[in-house]
């Protein structure tokens, strides 16, 4: 495992909030993915650290997501909803991830980047708003350019941004869920960012296909967990 990331540092285990927190997200993970996905154990220990507020290392930078959001990008995935925020699952086209998809979740922490992009991809559609506000304002009252502009480069990006419901907008950005795709349903395996090389994703794919869960039995290991240690409760098995 890539040494920046501290997804495999165990210290946390006997740490009570901790453990609560890993109980919920193994109870979440059987609502929102379906019974025939498998989960790795690295993928719930990632989770889990989002959920206590510990956060996680990613290309030597901390981050904190909500885990929700990434339990609703899952929800999405696995077709538990019809909404889609966020750009559909994509597969990688380099060699190293060839083979694996990746998912997209949402956070605010990425809200000014996705205006950035909105202001970039929808410049003449915000330039046109901003013309029909000033054609439309009260006679004899001064415009203010500067505040029409402004709220156009943010409010109407983000509105714009957010309408695309069809998530096919490429320039949607986030960080995401790396899986793999099955006949029987998705294997999550691991969080990523788009600051990580591929080299470093694929060698925590490696570390978590080793050690995965089955859906169907998620809510059983939530409960025993309570009364039996971690290692106990992993179901082993390989992707096909």
């Amino acid at each position: 495992m890539a040494q920046d990331h501290k997804s495999s540092n165990t210290s946390h285990l006997n740490n009570t909030n901790y453990m609560y927190c890993r109980q919920e997200i193994l109870g979440w993970l059987y609502l929102k993915a379906r019974p025939t996905s498998k989960v790795s154990e690295l993928f719930v220990h990632q989770l889990s650290l989002h959920a206590c507020r510990i956060g996680d290392v990613y290309a030597g930078q901390w981050h904190h997501f909500h885990s929700h959001q990434i339990l609703d990008a899952i929800a999405e995935l696995d077709g538990k909803t019809d909404t889609h925020f966020t750009k559909r699952e994509t597969p990688y086209r380099g060699k190293i991830l060839r083979g694996l998809h990746h998912k997209h979740f949402f956070s605010p922490m990425f809200i000014a980047k996705n205006i950035e992009n909105s202001v970039r991809r929808n410049a003449p559609e915000l330039a046109k708003l901003v013309q029909e506000r000033i054609a439309t304002s009260p006679a004899g009252r001064p415009v203010d350019l500067d505040a029409l502009i402004a709220y156009a480069a943010t409010i109407d990006a983000f509105r714009l941004h957010a309408a695309r419901k069809s998530g096919i907008d490429p320039k949607v950005t986030g960080e995401c869920i790396v899986f793999k795709a099955t006949n029987t349903g998705n294997v999550l395996l691991t969080l990523a960012t788009h600051a990580e090389s591929d080299e470093a994703i694929y060698e925590r794919v490696l570390t978590a296909r080793k050690t995965l869960f089955n859906v169907s039995e998620l809510s059983l290991y939530a409960d025993q967990q309570a009364q039996f240690d971690t290692r106990h409760e992993v179901r082993h098995g390989n992707i096909k």
